[in-house]
């Protein structure tokens, strides 16, 4: 605390703060106001960081503290020290109170020098000629011009309002990216699910047209039969017409032919059965053949194995959002990239498991499918092997019979044979039209199957071209975000030719005010130059301070320091009567 009176408190007159603001002064900053009889009472003056600066017991006291206080002030040496509470001088440091003040010599008659007016000795104190000026010119102290820095102008706020502007507008565009992403995501999946859906179709398309061949096989198969039947009646009817001009001896001959015709019979009806189990078991070998071993499950096990890969690729992006929310890059063009690879690779692994699962389940079907056929085969086969061995030894019985009875029967048979050589012709005849028929037929069904299968096709074809639909709305997506990321770096183009105008202009309005300041400080440092002048002109030795300076150059307390110096040597040397 800077002085104060003290004294025990005593009963004194209330003052109220508005009589105190009408009698009391104080610097700028500064107050005094009562202090509640609770603390204590009296009065106290406040400097302008809240901290007590003087107590007053009485208002008399307040009223001479705020004088001192003021004069202080006024003096034009003084700064207020806020950490110490203090007055110190501007230039020594040292504190100021009211009694340096008034012990400080004063200067009674004034002179000027550099068109200023200062404080001379007079004659009856004891510092004559140019030392007093220099004196006067310590004693004054000097104002120096306050250097200022240019404000920022209105491109540079621009620049500032055009950045913040800036922040975020690449938003629309990253929102409506995700949307027509999505919308591609959203078309090829349907394409999928779509192909699939033909893919099912197949089956059904396939199965009729191979019922139609099955069914034409069969006919022709009948058609055949009925063929042998009409050469087997040909031959018979030769045979009794020729059985009524063969004498009794021939009978013989003949229950030989029946028997060689009964094994012929039985050698076709084997080679049907072997022909049959044939081509079940060729049939079974057909890729289509697989189908009737697919399993029921499969569909069911393929979609909950992509929607398991679907699980955990949602699973992958809620770490990519977390990972991005702790680099502080939420939103961001990474973090889109990350889940568009993301998206990427669940349908990829998605395609690639439904595709190895249904392979698998196809090749098991056509594995079963191949050992039914396999085994059809085998045991037809058998059982033609087998008949065609006993229609064998059956036919070389009648053989031998019919050598015993050639030579009785040779007119007669000679007669049967051609007789049933052009009845099976014709029976051969109708059957073959038959059979071209029947092949008609299953041709006609396997067209339709074709048919279908081309439908399928162009249906697939279709979806292909959607999922290329699908792929380019994505595209879109993609370009969208350039666009936004073309916005952003155009916006921070206008900020920088906005900062670059700005800067430029800042540094010319820098300029004016550093001039500004270099004239000011020239005028302020005008006298001291023109003092040492005079000093070099009368002791005729420079002292380094005539120079004319147009920017900063010693400081202000080496230049006093020199002047200083000079006044010493010009008082010294006797030329203006020192003592």
């Amino acid at each position: 605390m800077c002085g104060g009176g003290g004294g025990t408190p005593q009963e004194m007159p209330e003052v109220t703060q508005a009589q105190i603001n009408q009698a009391v002064s104080l610097p700028e900053g500064f107050r005094a106001e009562p202090v509640p009889i609770s603390q204590g009472g009296g009065y106290r003056i406040v400097e302008p960081g809240g901290d007590v600066y003087q107590q007053a017991a009485t208002f008399g006291e307040l009223v001479s503290g705020a004088d001192q206080l003021g004069a202080i002030a006024g003096s034009g040496q003084a700064l207020f020290d806020p950490e110490s509470n203090q007055f110190i001088n501007r230039r020594t440091g040292q504190q100021v109170t009211a009694e340096t003040l008034r012990n400080q010599p004063a200067l009674q008659e004034t002179g000027r020098v550099g068109g200023r007016t200062v404080g001379v000795p007079g004659a009856d104190e004891d510092v004559p000629g140019i030392t007093e000026l220099a004196y006067g010119l310590m004693a004054e102290g000097i104002e120096l011009p306050e250097q200022q820095v240019a404000q920022l102008n209105a491109d540079q706020q621009r620049a500032f309002q055009l950045a913040r502007e800036g922040i975020g507008v690449y938003k629309p565009y990253l929102n409506r990216a995700g949307e027509l992403t999505e919308e591609g995501v959203a078309a090829l999946q349907q394409s999928l699910g779509a192909t699939r859906d033909l893919a099912a179709q197949i089956p059904g398309v396939v199965d009729p047209g191979r019922a139609a061949l099955e069914r034409a096989a069969t006919r022709v198969e009948g058609f055949a039969g009925e063929g042998a039947s009409a050469l087997q009646r040909g031959a018979l009817g030769v045979e009794s017409s020729a059985r009524k001009g063969i004498s009794e001896a021939d009978i013989a001959a003949e229950r030989a032919r029946a028997s060689t015709a009964e094994a012929q019979r039985q050698l076709q009806e084997a080679s049907q059965f072997g022909l049959s189990s044939a081509q079940q078991g060729i049939a079974g070998l057909a890729p289509e053949a697989a189908a009737g071993y697919m399993s029921q499950f499969e569909d069911a096990a393929v979609q909950q194995a992509l929607a398991d890969i679907a699980r955990q690729g949602e699973l992958q992006e809620q770490q990519i959002g977390a990972q991005a929310v702790q680099s502080g890059a939420f939103g961001g063009s990474r973090q889109a990239v990350a889940e568009q690879e993301l998206a990427r690779n669940v349908l990829e692994q998605q395609a690639r498991t439904a595709a190895q699962m249904r392979q698998a389940g196809f090749d098991a079907a056509a594995s079963r499918a191949l050992q039914a056929a396999q085994l059809t085969g085998q045991l037809g086969q058998i059982g033609s092997g087998a008949a065609a061995g006993a229609a064998e030894a059956g036919g070389r019985l009648g053989l031998s019979a019919e050598e015993l009875a050639q030579r009785s029967a040779l007119q007669g048979g000679q007669l049967g044979i051609t007789g049933a050589q052009t009845a099976g012709q014709m029976g051969a005849q109708g059957a073959q039209m038959q059979m071209q028929g029947a092949e008609t037929a299953g041709n006609l069904g396997l067209q339709s199957s074709n048919l279908g299968l081309a439908g399928i096709q162009a249906g697939l074809g279709a979806q292909q071209q959607a999922a290329g639909i699908g792929q380019g709305i994505a595209g879109l997506g993609q370009q969208t975000l350039g666009l936004g990321q073309a916005a952003q770096q155009m916006n921070l183009q206008d900020v920088n030719t906005m900062s670059t105008i700005g800067a430029q202009q800042q540094r010319q309005a820098q300029a004016e005010l550093d001039a500004a300041y270099a004239n000011q400080y020239q005028q302020a440092m005008q006298p001291y130059q023109q003092l040492a002048f005079a000093s070099d002109i009368i002791t005729g030795a420079p002292s380094g301070q005539a120079s004319t300076m147009s920017q900063p150059g010693p400081s202000i307390g080496s230049q006093l320091v020199g002047l200083g110096t000079a006044a010493y040597g010009l008082g010294q040397s006797g030329l203006f009567g020192g003592q």
